[in-house]
């Protein structure tokens, strides 16, 4: 008997919930919808911070490139003939400001190179052989993506 009783009670439970509400399958896509926006926020997000590192790593591996060149130079030629090999390799010189510039551009990259004497943090020349050397590379719009120093004795 008590069998029976507890069978009646589960057919009556069963036929009071047939389905769902409206408002019940309307609140689950909304909260369903909530959770997959904000995750798909977090990847979006994630992925534009990979790219902006891509970016920053291909442009300090060019700077990188274009001081170990530089370095290699200066360890195979005078300086004046540094500067007139670095002259053919490069797009535009400039030695003007009392600097020599040079400028190319690499795997669609504006790449400025610059060499100067050393000098301390008071503005004395530290020894006409040391040349202090900044690599700045630049996006097609002019945007700096990376940027190198390093000050290099070179031997005349």
């Amino acid at each position: 008997m008590r069998k029976l009783y507890r069978f009646r009670i589960n057919q009556s439970v069963l036929r009071e919930e047939k389905a769902m509400t409206l408002v019940e399958v309307l609140a689950s896509i909304l909260l369903l919808s909530i959770i997959i926006v904000t995750f798909l926020t977090f990847f979006i997000q994630s992925r534009k911070t990979v790219d902006v590192s891509d970016e920053i790593s291909d442009a300090t591996y060019i700077a990188q490139s274009e001081i170990e060149n530089t370095y290699h130079i200066s360890q195979t030629m005078s300086f004046l003939d540094g500067v007139n090999q670095l002259k053919t390799e490069t797009d535009t010189y400039d030695d003007s400001s009392g600097q020599h510039k040079f400028t190319k551009t690499v795997d669609s990259n504006k790449v400025k190179i610059s060499i100067a004497v050393a000098e301390d943090g008071e503005d004395q020349v530290i020894s006409d052989k040391l040349k202090n050397v900044l690599v700045h590379v630049y996006d097609l719009s002019g945007k700096l993506k990376g940027q190198m120093e390093t000050k290099i004795l070179w031997e005349e």
